[in-house]
């Protein structure tokens, strides 16, 4: 397996994007990504920082060896991938969301339980702390098209169609009111409360099933 093969096997299945190694590494997406497509080969010290990261010899990096630690056999499944954070809101999320602009990400099935393979799933990242006493800033989400909702349940929804955020979802029958709650030790926090007849304008894009975090 060669250096680029074998940094993207290692990346997708740490749940890493492009970006988020690019991160770790100081350089630029398009660098990682011209090491995947063999156009251009990590120096010696960029190497060892890779094998640093994932946690193997960096002889595994430049290829001279498999990844010993990674199990051939383990199950894995891509998924949708929007490399945006939504509010937990990322504005725009909606004209983000194209097929020109999601990536694929590859979780393993233990992380994914009985959700993995399934293909109603959209992988995004958590951005702000209104959700900190569930999952940090920064945790991958996993959020399932689904009408099926319950109170408590964790929601990403939008405002108008394009203010998108994540918190919990409440359904009043007796007042007749739908709130979205924060999560958060942070008091600043406050939550959506909408009546059934001003609520034409939210629209709820999902139910966090899954959240990993990628340290």
């Amino acid at each position: 397996m060669n250096t680029g093969d074998t940094i993207k096997k290692l990346r997708k299945t740490r749940g890493m994007t492009q970006s988020d190694l690019a991160n770790r590494l100081g350089v630029a997406p398009t660098t990682v990504s011209s090491w995947e497509r063999g156009a251009a080969y990590p120096l010696m010290t960029t190497a060892k920082s890779i094998a640093d990261i994932f946690g193997v010899p960096v002889s595994v990096i430049a290829g001279e060896k498999e990844p010993s630690n990674i199990a051939p056999s383990m199950p894995i499944h891509s998924y949708k991938y929007l490399d945006a954070g939504v509010s937990c809101g990322a504005p725009e999320l909606v004209e983000a969301y194209t097929k020109d602009n999601l990536e694929e990400i590859q979780l393993s099935d233990a992380i994914m339980g009985r959700y993995a393979g399934d293909d109603d799933i959209l992988i995004i990242h958590a951005n702000g702390e209104s959700m900190n006493r569930v999952f940090p800033d920064g945790a991958l989400l996993a959020v399932k098209r689904t009408d099926d909702l319950s109170n408590g349940d964790i929601v990403v929804f939008s405002i108008d169609n394009e203010d998108f955020s994540c918190k919990r979802y409440y359904r009043n029958d007796e007042a007749k009111v739908v709130s979205f709650q924060p999560d958060s030790d942070d008091p600043r926090f406050e939550p959506y409360v909408y009546r059934y007849e001003d609520a034409d304008n939210v629209a709820i894009f999902g139910k966090v099933v899954v959240y990993t975090v990628v340290l």
